[in-house]
C-alpha cells in the first residue's frame, strides 16, 4: 500500500475536511469501487471481492494523486492526536484481530513527522499482504478524516 511519505509530489487538498471525504469518495466511487462514508469519515467498502484487494489499493492511490492529501502543517497538537488516535484504533483492531502489524508509531513521532512534511507518514497496514490489507479494511474500516 502506497503512503504519504512513498510521493513526495502528491499535491495538498485544499477544503474543509468534509470536502475533502466528499471528494475522495466521489473519486473511488467514478473509478467504479463502493464505498460507504459514515458521518464520522469512516469508510467501508462493503461486497468488495478478495480479488479485487489489489484493484482498491490502486484505485486508492490514484485518488490520493488525483484529489490530494489534507495538509496538516498547521494543525494543533490536539488535531494531530485525533488523528493519531483514529490510526491507533484501526492498529489495535488489526492487532486485536490476528493480524501481524508492525509496532505502532508513537504520537510524538507522528506529530514530529507532520510538522515537518506536512503530513503524518504512519501506515498501519505497512507488512502486510495484500489479501490481508483488504481483510484488515473490511474488519477494521479506515477513516479518511475526523
Amino acid at each position: 500500500m502506497t503512503t504519504v511519505a512513498d510521493d513526495a509530489d502528491l499535491k495538498t487538498f485544499t477544503g474543509t475536511q468534509r470536502e475533502y471525504i466528499d471528494a475522495y469518495s466521489a473519486c473511488i466511487r467514478k473509478k467504479g469501487v463502493p464505498v460507504d462514508v459514515a458521518e464520522d469519515g469512516t469508510l467501508t467498502f462493503p461486497g468488495l471481492p478478495k480479488d479485487q484487494n489489489t484493484t482498491l489499493e490502486q484505485v486508492q492511490h490514484q485518488c490520493l494523486v488525483e484529489v490530494g492529501v489534507i495538509q496538516t502543517r498547521n494543525f494543533t497538537d490536539e488535531q494531530l492526536r485525533a488523528y493519531y488516535d483514529m490510526q491507533r484504533a484501526q492498529w489495535k483492531c488489526l492487532s486485536d484481530n490476528g493480524f501481524s502489524v508492525a509496532p505502532a508509531q508513537t504520537f510524538e513521532t507522528y506529530r514530529d513527522v507532520a510538522r515537518q512534511t506536512g503530513a503524518p507518514d504512519w501506515n498501519v497496514f505497512n507488512g502486510l499482504s495484500e489479501s490481508d490489507i483488504g481483510t484488515g479494511l473490511s474488519k477494521c474500516p479506515n477513516k479518511v478524516v475526523g
